[in-house]
């Protein structure tokens, strides 16, 4: 039987559902904010899962454009539900695996960049004030089990 899902697609939904499953706790038991105006891109659209005691966030972040999209993609910590960005928080691309740089501007906002790719338009991040780095590499880790 061909169920029509390519390895690509295949290996992103594997990741994508490793990801949801993980933080179950923000996408079912949290708050959701759909749509949020929190992308600096056009073509480019995120939702935002905060948890109930908004010491973390999760966003999952969309590229429909056929063009990948480079530089600062998201404005984020600047809404009165999500987590402000402080010197403590940190940032993670759950989607690849890896920490990124944080940019905290005086208002308490924090700008990211990263690219997206436009076959590959999924990326999957999180915001917290805690200290990520075993969430991360335990994410890293199931991705290359494979």
């Amino acid at each position: 039987m061909f169920n029509m899902i390519t390895p690509y697609h295949s290996e992103a939904i594997r990741r994508t559902a490793t990801i949801l499953r993980q933080f179950g706790d923000l996408t079912s038991g949290g708050t959701f904010l759909p749509h949020r105006p929190v992308t600096t891109q056009a073509g480019v659209f995120a939702s935002e899962f905060v948890a109930q005691d908004g010491s973390r966030a999760l966003y999952t972040v969309v590229n429909r454009n056929s063009f990948d999209t480079d530089g600062v993609q998201m404005v984020l910590g600047c809404s009165t539900i999500a987590p402000s960005c402080t010197p403590s928080s940190r940032f993670f691309d759950l989607y690849h695996g890896v920490e990124l740089e944080v940019d905290c501007l005086a208002t308490y906002c924090a700008k990211l960049s990263f690219a997206i790719v436009s076959r590959h338009p999924f990326v999957s991040g999180l915001h917290s004030s805690q200290d990520a780095r075993d969430i991360v590499a335990d994410r890293r880790r199931s991705a290359t089990a494979r």
